[in-house]
């Protein structure tokens, strides 16, 4: 199945390229992305290469993102297909990731909202200015 994701090419350079998802593995799910979240702080320095940043490309950026599950794995059982989930994956339309690092979005709760969940459960305080991107 194809995807699409966002790539730095070079220094300040990005683009959006299709590409191959894996095949899904027993403990894993496939997300249909609706938002995923930029930070404004840490992508846009790699992507610059400024300052303490290791200015390797291609760089994939993306660590939190909003969807629902399109397809699970055979072992997965504390996810359901068409289940809201925040994740930490990349910026990407569609993505393979293990189930644990999905966090199931309490319903009262936006998926653009939940786009920065990954943020706000690790501590980093840059979730409060994150840009927002929509997938369709």
């Amino acid at each position: 199945m194809k995807s699409q994701r966002i790539v730095a090419t070079a220094q300040s350079k990005i683009a959006v390229e299709d590409f191959e998802l894996p095949s899904l593995e027993p403990d894993q799910v496939l997300i249909e992305t609706q938002f995923s979240a930029i930070s404004p702080g840490t992508e846009l320095a790699f992507l610059h290469h400024l300052p303490n940043t290791p200015g390797v490309y291609p760089y994939y950026p993306g660590y939190s993102s909003s969807g629902h599950v399109a397809d699970k794995g055979s072992a997965v059982t504390d996810l359901e297909v068409g289940q809201r989930v925040a994740c930490n994956i990349r910026h990407a339309a569609r993505a393979v990731v293990e189930a644990g690092r999905c966090i199931p979005i309490p319903d009262g709760v936006s998926n653009q909202d939940a786009t920065s969940a990954y943020q706000r459960i690790t501590g980093r305080d840059e979730a409060l200015m994150m840009i927002v991107l929509q997938w369709k």
